[in-house]
């Protein structure tokens, strides 16, 4: 099971880099277009993580009725 753990981790790491090279690909006036879209993204993904991650510590502080 780690073994496959370890794998798709690796192999997912590598497809992020393929694809963030690609974007070296597109003209300059279309990166200055995407890269405020992609930055908005993933300050959306790495807040919404974050707060999925503190629903459990939220919920064993919350009182019981």
């Amino acid at each position: 099971m780690l073994l496959l753990i370890l794998l798709f981790s690796i192999l997912g790491s590598i497809g992020a880099l393929l694809i963030s090279a690609l974007l070296l690909l597109f003209p300059e006036s279309t990166r200055y277009r995407l890269v405020p879209n992609l930055v908005s993204y993933a300050t959306g993904t790495l807040l919404g993580a974050a707060f999925l991650g503190m629903i459990p510590a939220g919920l064993k502080q919350a009182p019981v009725f």
